[in-house]
């Protein structure tokens, strides 16, 4: 009698399905989260390097801010990069730049990087994603015929 009584009980049935499925929430939530951090990061470095071959395509020319004397013309591409990058920093070494000094008028200048992306921690999250991911960003542009 008191077995049928316990089965026919509801309360507190709500409390049990929410406690089932916010996990399985959580995770869709999170995994939302980071794919659409991963991909607004794809988008802003491929935007300062697309940023980057424009600047070298006009043969242009940067002062340091310190010093204001004119940087070179790689640091310069470069600096426009970071720039361009916002928050996002760019590890100098993962700059590949064809040729190294920008190019002289009506060549081709090819910029690539390589971009690490660090995935939040997040518990559960932690089994589905890496730790951390590559990716590269390529670009390539024509110098202006006169600079």
């Amino acid at each position: 009698r008191s077995a049928r009584r316990f089965s026919q009980d509801v309360r507190g049935q709500a409390v049990l399905e929410f406690g089932l499925v916010l996990p399985l929430l959580m995770i869709l939530v999170s995994g939302i989260f980071e794919v659409s951090r991963h991909y607004y990061t794809r988008i802003t470095i491929r935007n300062a390097v697309t940023e980057a071959a424009r600047f070298a395509a006009t043969g242009r020319m940067l002062n340091d801010e310190e010093t204001g004397q004119p940087m070179t013309r790689r640091n310069a591409i470069i600096h426009t990069m970071q720039q361009s990058a916002g928050d996002l920093e760019i590890d100098l070494e993962s700059i590949e730049m064809d040729p190294e000094d920008g190019g002289g008028p009506d060549d081709l200048v090819s910029i690539r990087v390589r971009y690490r992306y660090d995935f939040m921690e997040i518990p559960l999250i932690e089994m589905i994603f890496p730790e951390s991911v590559y990716f590269s960003v390529a670009t390539m542009m024509k110098n202006e015929p006169a600079f």
